[in-house]
């Protein structure tokens, strides 16, 4: 999807009590969230890992002089058909459901669905055009191919090197680029990419130094924590495609992935079982989720990441 139609689908679904945004793409859910709820607060809960009698207080909560009582409930896939059916019955008539999971889900009732899937290669030109144009900024041909080619269909971590890209150009008002190669060289010798090479054939002492470094520099640990997921599920991917017997190019092409990118993937990838990847994935959303309800620290949630990712 492009943005163009991205945001058009948006712009009629306003004002609606309850939505649907699944996929893959955690920018398009995030900002379609922050799109339909016009940047207003928003209650975040699982129905993974929250009692569905929490979900249903959070959406009998009168709005009263708070405003308009938001309700964003993650892993959706979880509910079952009947868990649907007394969650749309009971949930006060003011409040807003935002369901979000990894894939479309089936409803008797009336809600608006959204797909959030990476955009296609060749939508991303379109895109990296949009989130600088969205920070009124003007981006040079030339920096749009090197990011598009840089990134493939990756959009979440596009979003962030464009907020690094920001940062660095300042009040410039134009992109060159000479701006994206230098952000991104930078990028690529951060200390946080010593956390996504190497893994299964580093030792944890390897990455103990890097988040050292990391927490010297200030930089934020819940964009570190979520590197380190997006990284596991790219992972993920490569193997279960590696397990239905598809070749490394073959799985390259599906996942849409450019061999600039591919070769460490498919390096890290085979570093690691199947079992191994989806028991990382696990446990990496039971950190995810601790940090979220406030049971840990965001640092400690990526410190305990770090045995996972290290060479056995």
């Amino acid at each position: 999807m492009n943005p163009r139609a991205f945001t058009q689908q948006l712009e009629g679904a306003q004002s609606k009590p309850l939505y649907l945004f699944y996929g893959e793409c955690h920018y398009l859910i995030n900002k379609a969230i922050s799109r339909v709820s016009r940047e207003s607060k928003c209650r975040f809960l699982s129905a993974k890992n929250d009692k569905k009698e929490v979900i249903l207080n959070a959406l009998q909560v009168s709005s009263g002089l708070f405003g308009q009582e938001i309700v964003v409930v993650r892993d959706a896939e979880h509910f079952k058909n009947k868990d649907f059916s007394e969650i749309f019955k009971k949930k006060n008539e003011s409040s807003v459901l935002i369901l979000v999971a990894s894939k479309k889900l089936d409803f008797e009732q009336q809600i608006f669905k959204l797909a959030c899937y990476p955009p296609y290669e060749n939508e991303m030109a379109d895109w990296i055009f949009y989130l600088f144009n969205d920070k009124q900024k003007k981006i040079e041909g030339a920096a749009i191919q090197t990011l598009a080619h840089l990134y493939g269909r990756d959009l979440d971590s596009l979003a962030m090197e464009v907020e690094k890209i920001m940062s660095y150009v300042g009040a410039k008002i134009t992109v060159s680029e000479a701006d994206v190669l230098f952000v991104t060289r930078k990028t690529k010798e951060h200390p946080v990419f010593y956390l996504l090479q190497g893994w299964g054939g580093q030792p944890l002492s390897h990455y103990l130094d890097a988040v050292l470094q990391l927490k010297t520099s200030g930089e934020a640990p819940l964009f570190i924590f979520n590197m380190i997921v997006r990284e596991c599920r790219k992972l993920l991917e490569y193997k279960n495609a590696q397990a239905l017997g598809l070749s490394d190019n073959e799985i390259l092409r599906k996942l849409k992935i450019t061999p600039y990118l591919g070769r460490g993937l498919v390096a890290q990838a085979n570093r690691f079982s199947l079992k191994e990847l989806q028991d990382m994935t696990q446990n990496l959303a039971t950190f995810d989720y601790s940090i979220k309800s406030g049971r840990v620290t965001p640092w400690s949630g990526v410190e305990a990441a770090l045995p996972l990712i290290s060479k056995r």
